[in-house]
């Protein structure tokens, strides 16, 4: 049911049928299935659409619900920043002197030197498996048996 809720949102499959879809891959009756279509549009996708309205400034938008308690902690909060707003005002912020700048150290010149090879292993053989060779003393890529 999530994934076909969430096709829908994100519009990968038509809203329109979304009841459809959801009797289909959830093999249940057709009165189930609308309940469930007419629960997700309430629940779900009613509350996208009513913010959207606002957020856009569309003309039947309606007005965000705000609980009591909502009202009341937005009412403390913007209380709190004024007192805060206010106190920073009174407070006296000391003026900070530019400090000098002082020169960086150089880099480090580019190495002039070429890297050291080393000699080539003698079991070593171009092309050939290591899982092959027969002496390993010398392979860079097996360890010797202990």
């Amino acid at each position: 049911m999530e994934t076909q809720v969430l096709l829908a949102l994100f519009g990968v499959r038509p809203i329109e049928q979304l009841q459809a879809n959801l009797k289909k891959e959830l093999n249940i009756s057709e009165e189930t299935a609308a309940v469930l279509a007419a629960d997700v549009s309430r629940v779900v996708f009613e509350p996208i659409r009513q913010e959207l309205e606002r957020e856009l400034e569309h003309p039947e938008a309606k007005e965000k619900e705000v609980s009591s308690v909502d009202a009341a902690r937005a009412q403390v909060l913007s209380a709190q920043q004024t007192v805060n707003s206010e106190q920073r005002k009174e407070e006296t912020t000391p003026v900070l002197q530019p400090v000098p700048v002082v020169p960086a150290t150089p880099p480090p010149p580019p190495p002039t030197e070429k890297a050291i090879r080393m000699p080539a292993s003698g079991a070593y053989v171009p092309g050939e498996a290591s899982s092959l060779r027969r002496d390993i003393v010398d392979d860079p890529y097996r360890e010797t048996p202990q």
